[in-house]
């Protein structure tokens, strides 16, 4: 489901729940997560920025490939199916 959604639907529960236990439980959740988002836990370091940060200029300048959703499923979809028919082609010949 896209995040939008689901903060949609969540703010929506929350504005129909009266309960304040309830409310009190979600507050803590949220706090709790927030916390972590500010500890920095998460945070890329400066050369997986400079990657990224490369990356990008080399998809706007024409430099790399995109890929749409389906696209990519179907590729590693379809080198899944090639690793998994090696591994039984290696099983049935070590027998």
């Amino acid at each position: 489901m896209l995040t939008s959604i689901l903060k949609k639907e969540i703010h929506e529960a929350i504005d129909r729940i009266s309960d304040p236990q309830i409310l009190s439980a979600f507050h803590k959740i949220i706090s709790i997560h927030s916390a972590e988002d500010i500890s920095g836990d998460d945070d890329l370091t400066d050369d997986q920025w400079k990657e990224i940060e490369r990356r990008r200029e080399d998809y706007l300048h024409g430099r790399s490939k995109a890929y749409s959703l389906e696209v990519f499923i179907a590729k590693a979809d379809a080198i899944k199916k090639s690793f998994k028919k090696k591994v039984r082609h290696r099983a049935e010949s070590a027998r």
